[in-house]
């Protein structure tokens, strides 16, 4: 399964102790900080381990700097401040975590990297602690077919508008959140794209693999689209100051989530296709 990146966990946990929206200009600031600290530190481990393994390979390095910035992105002003009074923009706020920067981070290699970046003890550590989660049947859980489900799972559980809204309204909740969203997407990611370790999907299962994901995905995108009522009540006295009615927010939210994000799979689906025109005996196993 892999060296979850650790750096999401702090970025996205350590905001509790300052969280969003009601904090002081300081409490902010230093919140900003932090992120900014963490990516450094672990941006450290990844660029060590890169020289130790590929430091003549520079398209990992230019991977991960590129999910690098769509983190800073998502989680810093103006989309993390904006994302407070607008659906639409909290909407993007997701979609740059799931859709920019976890598969960013698969082509990175960024679990094997900043392991490598660990010192001898430390890497060995790693992997006891992912020898006794393997013993425990997490190999299991980390099956294609079942990081869809979970994929799914938490796309439409975390939409639902209790749920959401409890999200918007605690700093803890928000916070799992996002890490939920990041990871189910790191793994979704992985399994179609990575070929180190165990083989990844095939390109015809992960044709299937991702259709499966743009009906899901697109279905509660055109949900919320068309939706007549307002989901999320949070936004309703927030959006008058951009110009736009909460409806209008809403309905732009769904398209967001229905047009670009479904465009990113039939964008990885049209390349899969080429590579089964062009290798039709391709042997890479799946394991559905």
């Amino acid at each position: 399964m892999g060296f979850l990146p650790g750096w999401v966990v702090l970025l996205l946990l350590s905001e509790t102790a300052w969280g969003h929206g009601n904090g002081s200009v300081q409490d902010v600031f230093a919140w900003y900080l932090l992120i900014l600290g963490n990516l450094s530190l672990l941006g450290f481990l990844y660029i060590r381990g890169w020289r130790k393994k590929a430091q003549h390979e520079w398209r990992p390095l230019i991977f991960f700097a590129a999910g690098i910035m769509a983190v800073l992105a998502a989680l810093l002003p103006p989309i993390d401040l904006l994302s407070e009074e607008l659906l639409s923009i909290h909407m993007i706020q997701h979609m740059l975590l799931m859709m920019v920067a976890a598969p960013l981070f698969v082509f990175s290699y960024s679990d094997f990297f900043m392991r490598m970046g660990f010192s001898n003890a430390g890497r060995r550590r790693l992997w006891k602690l992912q020898r006794s989660l393997s013993g425990r049947g997490l190999q299991r859980a980390a099956r294609p077919l079942v990081i869809a489900g979970l994929y799914a799972l938490v796309l439409w559980i975390w939409h639902l508008p209790r749920l959401y809204e409890s999200a918007l309204g605690n700093r803890w909740i928000h916070n799992v959140q996002h890490l939920a969203f990041f990871i189910s997407a790191y793994f979704f990611w992985k399994v179609l794209l990575r070929r180190i370790g165990r083989p990844a999907l095939n390109a015809a299962a992960g044709i299937i693999y991702l259709f499966a994901a743009s009906l899901h995905s697109t279905a509660l995108g055109v949900l919320m689209a068309l939706s007549p009522q307002i989901w999320y009540s949070f936004y309703a006295h927030t959006t008058s100051a951009h110009g736009l009615t909460p409806i209008e927010d809403q309905q732009l939210a769904g398209y967001i989530m229905w047009m670009p994000a479904g465009f990113s799979y039939v964008l990885i689906a049209a390349w899969l296709t080429l590579r089964l025109v062009r290798v039709p005996t391709e042997s890479s196993s799946s394991s559905f």
